[in-house]
């Protein structure tokens, strides 16, 4: 009886791959015990586990004359990491902000940054990035733990486009109004004004 498995992450899926032999004679029946009270007849096996662990494995396999032979190893399940972070709208020209808040219950986690510009990326936990551009960016976070596990997580933000400022007036005589006519111009949205007359 021989047996193999790889160590997989929780909530993925654990592959078992009978490889057993009996010479002269064929294998007629499987029983395989998971570690989880979970049990199967087949050669092959794939199970996914609920909850991260070592799990004790045993194959017991049994030839077409009766005869048995047993097999036991451990899989692994990992702790999966979960990505999360948070960013922040700005206008154009002013850093935009990000800010991890991926989990993990043990080990630790690095870090790649895709700011979805098609240039700007980080491997810093916790970085910040000034866009080229105004407009609307869908950021991307991979988290890779120490064990191997990946989570990755979208969001998005938007650099605003900057007002431009501009008026002109008409010089008059003292007592007399001043006519000031507001020229200013916004690509994307509505302005509010404030004026201040220099007196």
């Amino acid at each position: 009886a021989v047996f193999s498995s790889a160590a997989t992450c929780e909530g993925k899926t654990t592959h078992f791959f009978d490889s057993s032999s009996v010479q002269g004679d064929t294998i007629q029946s499987y029983f395989w015990s998971l570690g989880d009270a979970s049990t199967s007849s087949l050669k092959n096996v794939s199970h996914q586990y609920s909850s991260k662990g070592t799990y004790n494995v045993r194959l017991i396999v049994t030839s077409g004359q009766g005869c048995k032979d047993t097999a036991l190893s451990t899989t692994t399940i990992y702790d999966q990491p979960v990505a999360d972070f948070t960013m922040t709208s700005v206008c154009f020209g002013e850093p935009t902000q990000f800010t991890d808040k991926s989990t993990l219950s043990s080990g630790t986690l690095t870090y790649q940054w895709d700011f979805g510009d098609g240039t700007g990326t980080s491997t810093a936990q916790n970085t910040s990035y000034t866009y080229k551009s105004s407009g609307g960016y869908t950021t991307k976070l991979v988290v890779t733990s120490s064990d191997g596990c990946i989570d990755s997580v979208t969001n998005s933000a938007t650099v605003y486009n900057l007002p431009n400022a501009d008026f002109n007036f008409q010089n008059a005589c003292l007592n007399d109004a001043v006519e000031l006519t507001n020229k200013s111009k916004i690509g994307i949205g509505s302005l509010t004004y404030e004026w201040t007359f220099g007196d």
